[in-house]
């Protein structure tokens, strides 16, 4: 049984202070082939708010994913020590 602080996605357990790159199925085309969504998910050690940031819903507005990757790149999101 997993512990109640740690969240599961897509079958992958994340405990608090953990930082995982999730491949999620999102769909299946006609011809058999999934959609995976990556999910990078950046757990804090203490309880408190969550937020969520996409980027590249649409397909011709690509500047938001290059924000996510630079600051995913530069640990930006990483709570300070």
């Amino acid at each position: 049984m997993a512990d109640e602080k740690n969240i599961t996605i897509s079958g992958i357990e994340i405990e608090p202070g953990q930082s995982a790159l999730i491949n999620l199925n999102v769909a299946k085309l006609p011809t058999h082939t999934t959609l995976d969504l990556p999910v990078h998910v950046l757990r804090s050690k203490k309880p408190g708010p969550v937020l969520l940031l996409t980027a590249g819903l649409h397909g011709d507005e690509i500047n938001g994913i290059e924000i996510l990757r630079r600051m995913i790149r530069d640990k930006a999101l990483l709570p300070e020590k």
